[in-house]
Formats: C-alpha cells, structure tokens, sequence
C-alpha cells in the first residue's frame, strides 16, 4: 500500500522546516485541474501558505484512506471543506 511506503521512507525522522516543505510538494503533485481549484480558494478565500499546506496534508490523507496514489480535486475539494 502506497502509504505504508511513505511511513516506512520518508517520515520516519522528525523533518526540519525546510524538508517538509519538500517532502509535501514530493508527496502531494497536483494535476492541473487540482491546481486550479486550490489556487482559487487561495485567492477566493484569502488563505496563507500555512493553510494551503494544510490543505494538501488533508488531500494526502483522504486520497491514502481511498487507497489512491494520486491526489484528485476531489480529494482537495473535501478536504477544503
């Protein structure tokens, strides 16, 4: 399963600020059409980065409970909400 890879990889180490940025942008891609959706909720609802990077952890989290490799806008539709 593709989120025990992760856990057995990457996160296993307490990651500085710096990594995580890079571990998130490694682990959550976006298609252009996830892309679209969260760039305009970012501009529509005034989010900070903080909360843009929220956002992709909870998409990660919902596409990993679907068993799914990739992030859908789906996924960040509802984890938006």
């Amino acid at each position: 399963m593709f989120s025990n890879d992760l856990k057995n990889n990457e996160f296993e180490f307490t990651p500085t600020l710096g990594s995580q940025f890079k571990l998130l942008r490694k682990y959550c891609k976006l298609d252009l059409q996830s892309q679209a959706l969260i760039q305009n909720a970012i501009e529509h609802l005034v989010y900070s980065t903080r909360v843009f990077d929220k956002i992709l952890k909870v998409a990660r989290t919902i596409a990993e409970l679907e068993e799914q490799e990739n992030i859908t806008s789906d996924h960040i539709s509802e984890a938006i909400q």
